[in-house]
């Protein structure tokens, strides 16, 4: 069977697009893993202290070096979350932070607690997911849910802070669209902007 130089030109032609066709959805399917979650049950709701405080207390005791830079105390997570406060030094905040949890089902996921600074400033506080949940968007998604409440709420810039040396998180706020500024005393300021 001959093949004219046409038909084999054609055909190449089609083996060439369908390369790139599939070869940029591959690429599209990388550049987005880790930023959405792997199943629609997930759901992020108000922290609830019968069902999540145990969770969250037993996160922060895994994740507390990365979350704060004071002394893990339990007495000072259960009066945050009571208090909806950030800590007791500034007492315009009193009430003013909101903790959400992300859970599939009946698994906890993660945690994370933000709070207006003031009309114009939202902040960040706390984020983390449970280590075995890490890699699969639940991050993202709890962050983008905490960024868009605070602009809801009038926030035209986010903020938050992460270690100097703790360079996963650096690379995953890079790679979510906050802008990595100043490093005071071992933390680095990321922040976003509303558009």
């Amino acid at each position: 069977m001959r093949f004219s130089s046409q038909k084999y030109f054609g055909i190449k032609a089609i083996v060439i697009a369908l390369s790139i066709v599939t070869g940029s959805g591959i690429a599209y399917y990388f550049a987005h893993a880790g930023q959405q979650a792997t199943s629609a049950e997930s759901t992020i709701s108000s922290l609830v202290q019968a069902r999540d405080l145990t969770d969250v207390h037993n996160l922060f005791k895994k994740d507390w070096y990365w979350l704060s830079a004071r002394d893990y105390t339990a007495d000072h997570v259960n009066w945050m979350v009571t208090t909806g406060s950030p800590n007791e030094y500034e007492p315009e905040y009193f009430g003013k932070m909101k903790f959400k949890v992300l859970r599939e089902g009946n698994k906890f996921i993660g945690f994370t607690a933000y709070y207006m600074k003031n009309f114009y400033h939202g902040t960040v506080l706390f984020l983390a997911t449970e280590p075995e949940m890490r890699s699969k968007g639940y991050g993202y998604q709890l962050l983008m849910a905490a960024i868009q409440d605070l602009f809801d709420q009038g926030a035209q810039k986010v903020t938050l802070v992460a270690r100097e040396n703790n360079t996963r998180a650096r690379k995953f706020y890079a790679r979510s669209g906050l802008t990595e500024g100043a490093i005071h005393n071992g933390f680095v300021e990321f922040k976003i902007e509303k558009k």
